[in-house]
């Protein structure tokens, strides 16, 4: 009879299966599909991700908290 798996084994298992598929893959082999080019335009250079949005970094000036409680913990922090 098997014993119950906890949770510490049942991820270093599941841990080790991903980096043996990205091992593989990294490797050039087929563990992993090609992804279709779209529409907006074509597709990224193999072993390269390619960003699913348009997100730009902005200045840390452009954001502001609006009246609340992170308004006021930011205040007492500053203060």
């Amino acid at each position: 009879m098997n014993e119950p798996v906890d949770r510490r084994h049942f991820l270093a298992t599941t841990a080790s299966g991903a980096a043996a598929v990205a091992l593989t893959a990294a490797a050039g082999g087929t563990a992993m599909a090609a992804a279709p080019a779209t529409s907006t335009g074509p597709a990224a250079p193999r072993g390269r991700a390619r960003a699913l949005t348009g997100v730009r970094p902005f200045p840390l000036g452009a954001a502001t908290l609006l009246p609340s409680a992170f308004k006021d913990n930011q205040s007492r922090n500053t203060a």
